[in-house]
């Protein structure tokens, strides 16, 4: 597993997610990644909430950014054992 760092630079609203730093396998896992959890992306390359049962929802929620305007910079490798997912993210309340 590698630590990557990413970012968005198109919404910068209240309520909105500016980066993360997150553990994926490669950079194009990382991307996929929502700094929000509870979303995750489809075969569509469309976000989708996915609630505690399993259902999924397509999302219209303006938090994050489309998979288009995500940057991803590796930063290094993870710790052995550590699991695929958001380490830290930056939210910005209104």
């Amino acid at each position: 597993m590698k630590i990557y760092k990413i970012w968005q630079i198109v919404n910068y609203g209240y309520d909105t997610y500016s980066d993360a730093v997150v553990c994926a396998e490669s950079e194009y896992k990382a991307k996929r990644i929502n700094p929000g959890g509870f979303r995750e992306m489809g075969e569509d390359d469309k976000w989708y909430f996915v609630y505690a049962d399993g259902e999924k929802k397509l999302d219209d929620d303006d938090s994050w950014a489309e998979l288009k305007d995500i940057k991803v910079e590796y930063i290094g490798e993870a710790k052995e054992g550590l699991e695929e997912g958001i380490l830290c993210s930056s939210f910005h309340a209104g």
